[in-house]
């Protein structure tokens, strides 16, 4: 709590919060994530996987959104912190990355029969 501006420290004090987590946000989490072991064959990994899925038609998405793949390689990061095994941690990490544009295309469908 040392590092809060005196406003908030005020605000600490007034309400009588005791709160014990900073909330960082998203620049620490995306450091994180683009700073990880990972994030060299996972990245390269995704474009594949993309590539693969829309091939085979197991998807219309294009996942281009690259700035935000630091969303898969912080839950791959935390698995590895946790598990300490690479290829693991990668497998999850792709994992979640094939469920992404799969569920897109299921909302999508769902939604559509709804309009």
């Amino acid at each position: 709590m040392t590092n809060l501006g005196p406003a908030s420290q005020a605000m600490v004090e007034r309400i009588g919060l005791h709160l014990t987590v900073v909330d960082t946000g998203w620049p620490t989490a995306s450091t994180i994530g683009w700073g990880s072991p990972l994030m060299l064959p996972v990245v390269v990994g995704f474009i594949v996987i993309n590539i693969a899925m829309l091939l085979l038609k197991l998807t219309k998405t294009v996942n281009i959104d690259i700035f935000n793949y630091w969303i898969f390689l912080i839950m791959g990061s935390v698995v590895y912190a946790g598990t300490g095994n690479y290829w693991l941690s990668v497998g999850i990490t792709f994992g979640i990355f094939i469920l992404t544009p799969a569920g897109g295309g299921f909302n999508r469908t769902v939604f559509a029969k709804k309009l």
